[in-house]
C-alpha cells in the first residue's frame, strides 16, 4: 500500500492475511482458481472482514489483498457482494454473473451459489450440479456457465448499484493481481544474472518494470479513489483504467521473463491468467474511456463518438 492505513484497515488487512494459505507456484492444474473452502468460511465467520459495519473502502482494499495474495476465493463475490446483500456466506465457491449474460464465469464449473449483478438489484441462488456446465476456459479459476431458472431478488445495502459495485470489485481484483505479478517478476529479475549481474540492474528491463509499476500503482489509486467516493465517474475511471493495465500487464511481464515465464512451475501464469480473466469480465462493458466520458460528463454523452 502507498499511503497511510488506519488501524482498522491494518487490522483487518492482516486479518485476511492470516486466513490465507500461502501461494503455491503451480497448482495441480498449473492454472489459478482452485476454491479454498476453509478461507471461505472463515471470512464467513469474521465480522471483523464481512461484517456490515465494514466501510466501502476497507472492503476493497480487502478484495484488491485477497488477489495479491492469490486467495482461492472469488473475492469480489465474497467480500463485495455478498456481504451487502440479504444472503449466508457460506464455504462453497460463488460465481458472480450479469443480467441477461450467458457467458462462462469465474467459479461457474463447480459454484454451490450464483449472484446475479443488474443495475435494478441483485438476485441470488443456490446452484445444483445439473445447472453448472464447466468450460475448458484455458484461464483457470474453475469457469463455467449456469443456469440460473430460481433466482430470488434479495435486499441490498450498498451504496451504489450491484452491478456497478461489482465492476469497481474486479478493478480491484485487477489492482492486486497485477502488484502480485509486478513482485513476482522483479523477484526473478533480482535472482536472475547474466554477464556478471543481476537482470535488475539492467537499464532497458527498469525502464520496462517501472512503466508496469506505474500502472498497477495508478490502479489501485482510482480504484482507492473510487471507493471512498462512490459515485459513477470515479467508478468508471477506475475500471477503465483496471482494464487497460491488465491487458497491456501480461504481455510486457512475459516478454521480461522470457521462456522461463511460460512454465507452470515458474508460477507468473497464475498472475497473468488471472489479469486475463478479469480483462475479459470488464470487457463486457463499461471499461473503456468512452464509457468513463458519459459518466464524466452526461449531458454530452455519445456526441465525441
Amino acid at each position: 500500500m502507498d499511503f497511510d492505513l488506519n488501524a482498522d484497515q491494518a487490522a483487518r488487512l492482516d486479518a485476511l492475511a492470516a486466513l490465507v494459505p500461502p501461494v503455491v507456484a503451480a497448482s495441480s492444474s498449473g492454472l489459478p482458481g482452485e476454491h479454498d473452502e476453509s478461507l471461505a468460511g472463515a471470512l464467513a465467520a469474521d465480522e471483523q472482514l464481512t461484517g456490515s459495519q465494514v466501510p466501502l473502502l476497507d472492503r476493497v482494499l480487502l478484495v484488491e489483498e485477497a488477489a495479491r495474495l492469490g486467495a482461492g476465493i472469488h473475492a469480489s463475490a465474497c467480500l463485495l457482494i455478498a456481504p451487502l446483500a440479504d444472503v449466508t456466506l457460506g464455504s462453497g465457491p460463488i460465481a458472480v454473473t450479469t443480467e441477461g449474460s450467458t457467458d462462462p464465469v469465474r467459479y461457474g464449473g463447480i459454484a454451490t451459489a450464483v449472484a446475479c449483478v443488474g443495475p435494478s438489484g441483485l438476485r441470488w441462488g443456490s446452484v445444483e450440479p445439473s445447472e453448472r456446465h464447466r468450460t475448458d476456459s484455458g484461464l483457470g479459476s474453475n469457469y463455467g456457465v449456469i443456469e440460473t431458472p430460481n433466482l430470488r431478488g434479495v435486499n441490498w445495502s450498498g451504496p451504489i448499484d450491484p452491478e456497478t459495485l461489482y465492476r469497481l470489485g474486479v478493478a480491484a481484483e485487477i489492482a492486486g493481481a497485477a502488484r502480485a505479478a509486478l513482485d513476482h517478476t522483479a523477484a526473478y529479475l533480482t535472482e536472475r544474472r547474466a554477464f556478471g549481474r543481476p537482470l535488475s540492474a539492467f537499464q532497458a528491463l527498469r525502464h520496462r518494470m517501472s512503466e508496469l509499476a506505474v500502472d498497477a500503482a495508478g490502479a489501485a489509486a482510482l480504484v482507492h479513489r473510487a471507493a471512498w467516493l462512490a459515485d459513477a465517474d470515479s467508478i468508471a475511471s477506475a475500471v477503465a483504467y483496471a482494464a487497460a493495465t491488465a491487458g497491456a500487464a501480461p504481455a510486457e511481464l512475459h516478454q521480461i521473463c522470457g521462456a522461463r515465464g511460460f512454465t507452470n512451475e515458474f508460477g507468473l501464469s497464475r498472475w497473468t491468467m488471472l489479469l486475463e480473466a478479469l480483462r475479459i469480465e470488464l470487457g463486457a462493458g463499461y471499461a473503456t474511456a468512452a464509457d468513463y466520458a458519459d459518466a464524466r460528463w452526461p449531458a454530452t454523452a455519445g456526441t465525441a463518438r
